[in-house]
């Protein structure tokens, strides 16, 4: 999916590992893709306020936002179950 620069720290690098392994699992067992992508970021979103206090935290997904949106990341495509929500 997404390759990672040599200077990442080795912590990091598990965490990536096994995160691509759950979307893989979950994509395998036809969980949409947009409800994945709102879980994980509600889950990062919680562990950043819980690990760094609101403030930083709603700094750094304003940095994660405008990364996006300068790499033109669009949002995935909505699928059935999506439809449902």
């Amino acid at each position: 999916m997404i390759d990672l620069d040599d200077d990442v720290p080795e912590g990091f690098k598990l965490a990536h590992r096994k995160i691509e392994s759950l979307l893989k699992r979950l994509g395998n067992r036809g969980v949409c893709s947009c409800c994945t992508a709102r879980a994980l970021a509600l889950h990062a979103a919680t562990l950043a306020e819980d690990t760094l206090g609101s403030a930083d935290a709603a700094e750094l997904f304003e940095c994660i936002a405008d990364d996006l949106r300068e790499h033109d990341v669009s949002a995935p495509d909505t699928s059935a179950s999506t439809q449902t929500h």
